[in-house]
């Protein structure tokens, strides 16, 4: 005879507080093994302690187009996340063709649940690297 075993995966859900102070220690003790991205709360916008607006940076790789800049970008994550994405923009001026609105904001990038703050930085990041790494940017210190 044959046993069919069915198993009922189930991802914890996490509240967003527990999982935003989770990325704000993982922030504050460098969580990017390789330092090229870095986040943290944003203490200039809003109530810390509703732990919603964050600042974000990227040291640009070392490419012809982005020759090792700073990109700040400013992170807004709504009562939804991380269910919902968080609204992410450029603060310098940035040529990544679809993916960043004209205001600055990113979009288009592929995003599940599980991703962290630090993770869509970094998928930011690859992108500079890889698809504009020779795209012509803005002036250095432009910003939107």
């Amino acid at each position: 005879s044959i046993f069919v075993t069915h198993t009922l995966e189930m991802a914890a859900v996490v509240p967003r507080n527990f999982r935003l102070l989770e990325e704000l220690e993982e922030g504050e003790k460098g969580g990017d093994p390789n330092g090229f991205v870095s986040w943290g709360l944003d203490s200039a916008q809003g109530d810390p302690i509703a732990l919603e607006w964050w600042t974000g940076s990227i040291v640009g790789p070392n490419t012809p187009a982005h020759g090792d800049r700073f990109y700040q970008l400013s992170i807004h994550c709504g009562p939804d996340y991380p269910r919902v994405a968080p609204e992410v923009r450029f603060v310098n001026r940035v040529n990544l063709g679809r993916y960043v609105a004209a205001d600055g904001r990113v979009q288009h990038l592929e995003r599940n649940q599980s991703m962290k703050m630090r993770d869509y930085l970094t998928a930011v990041r690859a992108l500079m690297a890889g698809e504009f790494a020779n795209t012509r940017q803005p002036g250095e210190g432009e910003t939107y």
